[in-house]
């Protein structure tokens, strides 16, 4: 199994954007000369460069904290394969309430926590550990779920038992901590500050201390409801025949590692570091277009919004005298011809 992760990034070709037999050259060109039409075009393509090399960075140092799952290129997994899990689980906790005589062993705990809930760690937590560099074996990563379906139970009840405390005073200080391991520390903190209170109805008894390896018991089944479920990830055996290496590991499965890949190259090169201009911006006639000259991959929207939704909002607006102020605003002064660039809006 190779040691690298499974989330490869593969980089843009941007040469289109400086392209001197494209419409942007030749119209610049006519409009401020062909050396000033050559850098403003560069400065466009090193936009979209440095902003390609800045996603590639943050997604690089996110898999190696274990935080691949908070990317933008994996949300979409957790909004479609999270709400398959919940429901597989569900219906597994159901059945064994109503119809298993020997019941799972870890079913009581199971049963503390909500199946979105279960759903989301599980989904989100086998996202990070495949996405590093290196075999995840089945038990390493079986462990861990397991120890992150107590931590959720067990800080979940200071949510339930004192939502107005936990509203107030805990979720804004929770938020400004980066890193699951910094979070718990936090809520250690808080759990033990609460008891001490008497602001918590008892203290934590740690599952371990009820049942040898239960963790692991949590964590197969949940890898099991995982496959199931969404096919997310698979399980392989390596190395057989060698006692030391021999071991089964789970991995992303080759479909969504490639649309995860995909996913991560689109949004690449969607995210430009937009550079000062040094010729006057392309004048706005609608919404989104103004601006650089070159087409690029994303071109320049008027106004910043957070969705397409809200965008298309504006598609059936006239707004002539919008646009006539805007490009008087990002006009050039004129003294001797124009004197100055305009940068970035």
């Amino acid at each position: 199994m190779s040691a690298e992760s499974q989330i490869q990034l593969t980089k843009h070709d941007f040469s289109d954007i400086e392209d001197k037999s494209s419409w942007a050259f030749e119209a610049l060109s006519e409009l401020y000369g062909s050396e000033l039409a050559a850098t403003q075009l560069g400065l466009e393509h090193e936009a979209y460069t440095l902003g390609e090399e800045r996603f590639h960075r943050t997604i690089a140092r996110q898999i190696e904290r274990g935080e691949f799952a908070d990317n933008t290129a994996a949300k979409p997994v957790l909004s479609s394969l999270v709400p398959l899990m919940a429901t597989a689980f569900d219906n597994w906790v159901h059945h064994q309430v109503t119809k298993v005589r020997r019941k799972h062993v870890a079913l009581q705990f199971f049963q503390m926590v909500k199946a979105e809930s279960v759903a989301a760690i599980t989904v989100k937590s086998v996202l990070n550990m495949t996405a590093k560099k290196g075999p995840q074996n089945i038990q390493t990563v079986a462990i861990f779920l397991g120890k992150a379906l107590e931590e959720e139970a067990r800080y979940s009840r200071i949510r339930e038992q004192e939502v107005d405390h936990y509203n107030k005073r805990i979720r804004k200080a929770l938020n400004k901590r980066n890193g699951h391991t910094y979070k718990v520390a936090y809520l250690e903190r808080v759990e033990a500050h609460m008891l001490e209170a008497n602001e918590l109805s008892d203290p934590w008894t740690t599952w371990r201390s009820i049942e040898n390896d239960i963790a692991f018991h949590i964590g197969i089944r949940l890898l099991e409801l995982l496959i199931e479920s969404t096919q997310l990830v698979e399980v392989k055996r390596e190395n057989a025949g060698n006692a030391k290496l021999d071991g089964e590991f789970v991995q992303l499965t080759r479909a969504w590692a490639d649309k995860l890949c995909s996913r991560a190259f689109s949004l690449a090169g969607v995210t430009p570091r937009y550079q000062p201009m040094i010729v006057p911006p392309k004048p706005w006639t609608k919404m989104i277009g103004g601006g650089y000259w070159a087409k690029g991959r994303r071109p320049i929207p008027l106004i910043r919004v957070r969705s397409k939704r809200a965008m298309q909002r504006y598609h059936d607006v006239s707004m002539p005298e919008v646009y006539k102020a805007v490009n008087i605003a990002q006009a050039p002064l004129r003294r001797a011809g124009w004197a100055t660039g305009s940068a970035e809006r």
